[in-house]
């Protein structure tokens, strides 16, 4: 889904006071890295609900 001029918005102020949580931090990895869940139980997928389901997003 190709992102629109919305998606630009400036959310830092919603972290001003977030704490950090020691022992805990966040990583970038590349997206080859990501793999499918083997146990992921939505195997099949109406089209057509799915199109209707992103037309009313």
């Amino acid at each position: 889904m190709p992102f629109s001029s919305a998606d630009d918005v400036d959310v830092t102020h919603a972290v001003d006071n977030v704490e950090p949580v020691p022992g805990l931090a966040l990583r970038e990895i590349p997206l080859q890295e990501i793999g499918a869940n083997p146990q992921q139980p939505r195997r099949a997928f109406d089209e057509e609900a799915l199109a209707e389901l992103a037309h009313s997003i």
